[in-house]
């Protein structure tokens, strides 16, 4: 598997796997919570959502479109950086529809648990990003 592979798979697995945990909530939650509630668990994951989502559209935005696999990667390598954020938002998908049973008792405890795993996912997928999508220096040297 290629470098801009993985860039790509990475992107769009952060991207669109937010946006499904998203839609998911307001499905699956509206019937044991407010709105109000609901957008609460979903404001713990907007900082997280919004860098990542940030920082590759402006590295997709900002370098030419490359449709080559580019250099090819350790399988270990391509494994991680695909692993763990498949991994940790398929976490917090499940903590949605675990909701309304014995795991969680009410909103806080969910918002708590949600902020745990974006935390985790924080810090692992930091390191991910950091490389896959760097930003980019501007002309002026800063």
């Amino acid at each position: 598997m290629g470098y801009n592979q993985i860039k790509s798979y990475v992107g769009w697995i952060i991207i669109i796997g937010h946006l499904l945990l998203a839609v998911i909530a307001f499905v699956r939650l509206r019937a044991y919570l407010t709105v109000d509630e609901i957008v609460g668990v979903l404001g713990v994951m907007a900082p997280i959502t919004l860098a990542y989502v940030a920082s590759v559209v402006r590295h997709w935005m900002g370098t030419p479109f490359d449709r080559s696999p580019g250099k090819r990667v350790n399988k270990n390598f391509a494994g991680v950086v695909l692993l763990f954020p498949t991994v940790l938002i398929a976490g917090v998908g499940a903590f949605f529809f675990l909701y309304g049973g014995d795991v969680f008792a009410n909103a806080a405890q969910l918002q708590r648990w949600v902020t745990g795993v974006e935390a985790v996912l924080g810090g692992l997928v930091g390191f991910i990003v950091a490389d896959l999508f760097p930003t980019q220096k501007s002309e002026a040297g800063e």
